[in-house]
């Protein structure tokens, strides 16, 4: 059976954060939610999706879900870009 949902509150506990945090994760889109009335649950696979980060990787070596021939895609990751002046 699937793992039941997270409130925001007990989301909170978990992280050892503050309730508004994780508002502002959902409203950022950094983390999916869904709503049952005017209650805000976010599903135990997403939260496993954001503390796995890309600590979890599959016996090849590449990020679970990832397939090895794919380049690494993630907002996280810095991007380098050159300045226009050359420096």
């Amino acid at each position: 059976m699937d793992k039941p949902p997270f409130s925001v509150a007990l989301l909170s506990q978990r992280w050892d954060c503050s309730e508004q945090h994780i508002y502002n994760l959902i409203r950022a889109d950094k983390m999916a939610s869904f709503r049952i009335g005017a209650l805000i649950r976010i599903a135990a696979a997403e939260v496993e999706r954001i503390e796995c980060g890309s600590n979890c990787t599959e016996e090849n070596g590449t990020p679970s879900g990832q397939k090895p021939d794919e380049p690494a895609a993630s907002r996280f990751v810095p991007r380098i870009v050159a300045l226009p002046n050359g420096a």
